[in-house]
């Protein structure tokens, strides 16, 4: 009986010591494998991780040097989706197009068989050139995958009957995972691609209005503007913005303290110009010299009286009163109080709020040719989902600045619709449609533009 334990060779037979024998680990065969293989299959939950679990984990069964999963297009192409040893599939290599390329040309793919891959079709440092294909078939025996295991050398029958089983397996895996109407990849008909272009060219002839959108402001329409009758500082406000106010109601008083200065100084000169002249007229009666003066005397009296009359004249205009009835507007009370004006300034407005229109404020490289009379659509940012309809009844030719900064060409536009009018001082963005134009025109009128811009001609 053999002994389990081994002799050291350089100690006696008395010195032997025991060293225990590990045996080595059993490896399995080819049906366990190939059991253990179809019950991991089963585990799979998406068809993405089943095809990568095929391309890797049947090279435990199979041995081979690559493996590649293939979904076929509705037009009978292979389509590569998978491959191990790679992290995704880039559509533009040469390995993809080679690949692709030799199973479109390889007849009889509709059962299990090992071919001889022509050299440098997967590239000319492609080490593998004996491939195994082996078919995945939906319940009508068509062809919807593949699987395709390259390495150095020839397969034999029994991995060909191996793959068979496994091809069997994995079809019946993607059939469970995968509708049948999506078992193969989309692929638009010959036709519809050669199509596509010919009717997008068509598309680009079609008619279209040439629209643009600019920000807008609801104003009034040829509103009674409110001036300053002189130079002054505003003392107090009284009408509230955005109030009706009648005709005659008190607007706002100017800082009078100057003005009653003024016209007191002028009250005594014209006194004291009177006196004079009285002084004149009866001594001219006697002195020849005193009727000389006579004449300038009565001219001072006259220039003092006008001082006098304008001085009172603005001491009567300190409190403005409304011309009109209406609504009026202005920004804000505490903006106006203690602010210097000049005479003809504007201060306010005051408006019929049922007569408004729309003024547009049409950005420099929105800018399109707009005619009187041009249609309107308004989307009011406090009513979005209202439209309302107008039409341009004047356009500046002239940009001019803007509130915000840039350059903007104004634009009037009238309401042409009976709904209510919008309130004073609301804002959206507005539409404007231009001239016909082609589809082509309308969507590359920017690039096309901006292109000239940056080529100069």
């Amino acid at each position: 009986m053999t002994s389990p334990y081994r002799t050291h060779p350089d100690l006696t037979q008395a010195q032997t010591i025991p060293f225990p024998v590990k045996p080595a680990p059993r490896q399995p065969n080819k049906l366990e494998l190939l059991l253990t293989l179809e019950d991991e299959v089963r585990k799979q939950q998406r068809p993405t991780a089943l095809a990568l679990f095929l391309v890797n984990e049947t090279q435990r069964l199979l041995d081979c040097g690559q493996g590649l999963f293939f979904r076929s297009t509705r037009r009978g192409r292979f389509r590569l989706e998978a491959a191990s040893s790679l992290a995704g599939i880039v559509r533009d290599s040469p390995f993809t197009h080679g690949i692709e390329a030799v199973l479109a040309k390889t007849p009889n793919l509709g059962s299990c068989a090992g071919f001889r891959l022509p050299a440098g079709a997967a590239g000319e440092d492609y080490p593998f050139d004996h491939a195994l294909w082996l078919p995945l078939k939906d319940r009508r025996g068509k062809v919807f995958a593949g699987l395709l295991l390259a390495r150095g050398t020839g397969w034999s029958d029994s991995d060909r009957l191996i793959g068979e089983r496994l091809a069997g397996t994995y079809g019946h895996a993607f059939r469970a995972l995968t509708p049948p109407s999506r078992l193969r990849s989309f692929a638009p008909p010959r036709w519809l691609l050669a199509a596509v272009p010919l009717l997008a060219a068509a598309l680009m002839f079609i008619p279209v209005p040439l629209t643009t959108l600019a920000p807008f402001e609801v104003i009034a329409d040829d509103p009674a503007v409110v001036t300053a009758p002189f130079d002054g500082v505003i003392d107090a406000v009284t009408a509230d913005p955005n109030s009706t106010v009648a005709k005659g109601a008190l607007l706002f008083s100017f800082e009078a303290t100057d003005l009653k200065a003024k016209a007191d100084v002028a009250l005594k000169r014209e006194l004291v110009a009177q006196a004079k002249l009285d002084t004149g007229r009866q001594s001219a009666f006697a002195n020849t010299d005193a009727k000389r003066d006579l004449a300038v005397a009565a001219k001072e009296y006259d220039l003092a009286k006008a001082e006098r009359q304008y001085a009172d004249d603005l001491l009567a205009r300190v409190d403005v009163r409304a011309g009109q009835g209406g609504l009026l507007i202005y920004a804000n009370r505490n903006e106006l109080t203690g602010r210097p004006v000049s005479t003809g300034e504007r201060v306010m407005e005051i408006a019929d709020p049922a007569t408004v229109v729309y003024r547009i404020d049409l950005p420099l490289d929105d800018a399109i040719a707009i005619d009187p009379g041009a249609k309107v659509r308004l989307f009011l940012e406090a009513d979005p989902l209202d439209a309302r309809g107008a039409v341009v009844r004047e356009a500046g030719y002239r940009a001019a600045e803007v509130a915000g900064g840039g350059l903007a060409y104004r634009i009037i536009a009238a309401p042409d619709d009976k709904v209510q009018p919008a309130r004073i001082g609301l804002r959206g963005t507005a539409r404007i449609a231009g001239k016909t134009v082609s589809l082509g025109f309308f969507l590359f009128r920017r690039p096309l533009s901006k292109l000239r811009q940056y080529l100069g001609y």
